[in-house]
């Protein structure tokens, strides 16, 4: 089965495909609650006023259809709410994360050139002159709650998302709403939510897989519950919040699912497994704890998922990689040799996506988006297809299975990352001449980010000749792992630093000419640093844990959880083992950059811990056992 295949389980919504303001209008008079953070809840009716008193305080402060809008909000209420507004006012939006580095989030305004920023409070990181606008400005509760006078249509722009650029700038995919509605459409039929559906959303939305999470729930009737940022990394308060909340969904990345280890009870929930390969170890306890599992396959250029399949316990024996199923509703699937010509079936090729989840291109880079999206020979005329990179094949039964990449991108807790970009950064510090990133695997899903560095040189000459003889000399300054650190951590999102680094005297060349990345050393980690001092009870016990995630014989409590290897995703389990020791840490003061002693200092026995669990407003009726019951997990 060479040809695409095209999912028809999802039923055409009467009227045909509309932009997705027109869509939540229908349930405007709704008292349902429809957006839930913490004691916080907004029912359909509320939504919709805060939103589109929001659309019309945009549009009086100048936005236009077809202008961009940046969107810097902390998790809460006030981010979906922000996002449909920007929507309903005729824009699109480009999601920002608060938590990346200025630098970064400059970068993209820079390309992205948004009329205004939508944060809350000053904003850090933006360029000067760029506009702002604050969501709790006095202003907004005085503009009409009723719908404002902005057009949208399916071929309007509902958000541009960047993701890792190869060149060292982030590049922006441009969707528009035709795309993400038929994503929406799709997915509330297969996987399906229900009318009364409840979703706990726990990803930052400035990764594409966060709209299945803050629309699809809105789009069928259901209730869409914001984790808060603390939740999202703590295993015992995502736990308690989903029990709270009556669950229904969830979508996660493998490394967040890992958090819900050992959770009693899964029964009921569906859960969508996506945005890296998902390992037996996770379909097998998730399906073990009675949860519908989903594995979701699909680039951001195609619009989140492309293809979908569910799990059973016969895929815990499979040899090979998960199957990532069959495309969604109006998307093919081909897969293709290097002439653009069909494989054989079982055979592999590169994946091409077509459909009308393709997204417009890159926003501003008109030869990128020409050389990814490309003439569909097996379409109609003026038909596109995505040359996604991965390589694939169908199996006998129709399923496509992932076998990897045509090139250097990899996966690091589900975000895309193009090593390219991380090599340009480490390249422009004065102490580096080469750079090479790759991602290494520690073990079972233990995949972690590795830099190779040669040290910078100067070049001398002999120009008698008129003709400039060049060598290059050592500068004599090798290259400082923590001050590289240091410098990407100022520059990139906390999952694109690595967390090793080697320098090399040079690196080792194919006969081409070329950096010979299979040649390159094996990672270590590095002794651990002699010990000064007694270590008091909760330091022994923080650096046994962390020890035995990173692999290693012992860490001192002079060393820090960077410097040892650690990233954001060892962090997390770090967090969860800690706690299970004794010990109450959180992801923030684990990958704070102190050494062990003095974040041990800052850990309360989990009998102190003052937080608690994630405040959630229990949308069912709880037995006093099932309270007792989370809170045992707490």
């Amino acid at each position: 089965m060479t040809g695409p295949f095209e999912d028809d389980g999802a039923a055409f919504p009467r009227g045909g495909l509309r932009p997705l303001p027109e869509m939540l209008a229908e349930r405007a008079g709704d008292e349902r609650p429809a957006i839930v953070c913490g004691d916080e809840v907004l029912t359909y009716a509320r939504t919709e006023a805060r939103v589109n008193r929001l659309a019309n305080f945009l549009r009086a402060r100048g936005v236009r259809r077809g202008d961009l809008v940046g969107v810097l909000l902390e998790r809460g209420t006030a981010l979906p709410v922000a996002l449909l507004a920007v929507l309903k006012a005729g824009a699109a939006y480009v999601p920002l994360n608060p938590r990346d580095p200025g630098p970064r989030i400059g970068l993209i305004l820079e390309d992205a050139r948004p009329a205004v920023v939508l944060t809350e409070g000053p904003p850090r990181g933006l360029p000067p002159g760029m506009p702002w606008l604050d969501v709790a400005d006095p202003a907004i509760g005085a503009m009409p709650a009723t719908p404002p006078e902005a057009r949208v249509t399916l071929g309007d722009l509902a958000y541009v998302i960047f993701t890792s650029g190869s060149t060292g700038r982030p590049k922006g995919v441009a969707v528009p709403h035709g795309a993400l509605v038929n994503f929406l459409v799709s997915m509330a039929a297969r996987p399906g939510m229900p009318a009364f559906g409840v979703l706990v959303a726990v990803t930052t939305p400035s990764f594409d897989i966060a709209a299945l999470e803050l629309f699809l729930p809105l789009t069928t009737g259901g209730t869409v519950v914001v984790a808060d940022s603390a939740t999202t990394v703590d295993g015992a308060r995502l736990r308690a919040l989903l029990a709270r909340s009556g669950a229904t969904h969830m979508q996660a990345t493998p490394a967040t699912w890992r958090l819900l280890r050992g959770a009693p009870e899964l029964a009921g929930l569906t859960a969508l497994v996506g945005g890296e390969a998902v390992t037996p170890d996770v379909a097998g306890f998730l399906l073990g704890g009675g949860a519908t599992v989903w594995n979701m396959y699909g680039p951001t250029e195609t619009t989140i998922w492309s293809t979908v399949r569910p799990l059973g316990p016969g895929d815990l024996g499979r040899s090979g990689p998960m199957p990532i199923g069959r495309p969604i509703r109006d998307t093919t699937c081909h897969v293709l040799d290097g002439s653009g010509l069909p494989v054989p079936d079982g055979e592999p090729g590169e994946l091409y996506i077509g459909g009308g989840g393709l997204a417009r291109g890159y926003h501003g880079r008109a030869g990128l988006t020409a050389s990814r999206f490309v003439p569909d020979p097996f379409g109609p005329p003026g038909a596109r297809l995505y040359r996604t990179g991965d390589l694939a094949r169908f199996l006998p039964c129709g399923d496509l299975e992932y076998l990897g990449r045509t090139d250097h991108q990899v996966k690091i807790r589900g975000h895309r990352v193009e090593t390219g970009e991380i090599e340009a950064h480490l390249a422009a510090h004065p102490s580096v001449d080469q750079a090479v990133v790759t991602a290494h695997d520690f073990g079972p899903a233990d995949r972690r980010l590795v830099a190779y560095v040669t040290p910078a040189t100067v070049r001398t000459g002999d120009t008698t000749s008129g003709e400039t003889a060049s060598s290059r000399t050592d500068t004599g300054a090798d290259p400082d792992p923590a001050l590289l650190r240091t410098h990407l951590a100022e520059r990139l999102p906390a999952y694109m630093v690595p967390g090793i680094y080697l320098v090399l005297p040079e690196f080792p060349l194919t006969p081409n000419r070329k950096v010979d990345r299979k040649a390159l050393p094996e990672p270590v980690f590095p002794a651990a640093s002699p010990e000064e001092e007694p270590l008091d009870a909760r330091a022994q016990v923080l650096t046994a844990v962390v020890a035995e995630v990173l692999g290693v014989a012992a860490v001192a409590a002079g060393d820090n959880f960077i410097g040892r290897g650690g990233d954001s995703v060892s962090a997390l389990t770090v967090v969860r083992r800690a706690r299970e020791a004794g010990l109450n840490l959180t992801a923030e003061d684990v990958l704070a950059g102190d050494d062990f002693a003095a974040t041990a200092r800052r850990a309360l026995p989990v009998d102190d811990d003052p937080a608690g669990e994630a405040a959630a407003v229990p949308l069912v009726s709880l037995s006093q056992a099932e309270l007792d019951e989370i809170e045992s997990l707490l």
